[in-house]
């Protein structure tokens, strides 16, 4: 096995055979990867951004739909956390008991909500959400809560997603976040 910082985002992560699975203790919120103005006018713009900064904002909730498909025979859900003022922070993701999986792959739900009251309340004083489990269908919800439908994009965001999610580890670290033991290692 080797361990190295990966694209020097201050995420490591351990090689195995079916790729890479990320240290599951790093936590980001998506304060950090914010769309421009620019971003937001222009698909083709917000479409090239890397994988990450694209489904940790303007694409989550495609990330967690498809998750949820590759994931259907667990009790899994998607998850909205809606700010509670007009503002920022809004980000959809996929739960399974106490872990959620997102941008950053599997952790304890605690954890990505801690990092993101902590991130947003720093830069918005007063900044609070809800959580709203999605039990509706990707179409239905992108309808709801006026989010991009995929057919929007600059290309089909659904293979993209599926590929990310592989990528962080999906599927192979299943095991142990039902265990309760998310780490990699």
């Amino acid at each position: 096995m080797v361990e190295v910082d990966l694209l020097g985002l201050g995420m490591s992560g351990i090689q195995y055979a079916g790729g890479w699975a990320y240290d599951l203790e790093v936590v980001d919120s998506t304060l950090r990867y914010t769309r421009t103005e620019a971003e937001r006018a222009d698909q083709r713009l917000s479409w090239f951004r890397p994988d990450r900064s694209f489904f940790a904002a303007g694409a989550c909730h495609i990330l967690a739909f498809v998750v949820a498909e590759e994931l259907a025979e667990l009790a899994g859900e998607v998850v909205a956390m809606v700010p509670r003022s007009s503002g920022p922070g809004s980000h959809v993701y996929y739960r399974l008991g106490t872990h959620v999986f997102d941008f950053n792959g599997w952790n304890a739900e605690s954890e990505v909500l801690a990092r993101t009251r902590l991130d947003y309340t720093a830069k918005y004083p007063g900044w609070d959400y809800d959580l709203v489990v999605v039990g509706l269908s990707l179409e239905l919800f992108c309808k709801q809560f006026d989010s991009r439908p995929p057919r929007d994009y600059f290309s089909s965001p659904i293979p993209r997603a599926r590929a990310y999610a592989h990528t962080m580890g999906v599927l192979e670290l299943v095991p142990k976040v039902v265990s309760g033991r998310p780490s990699a290692r």
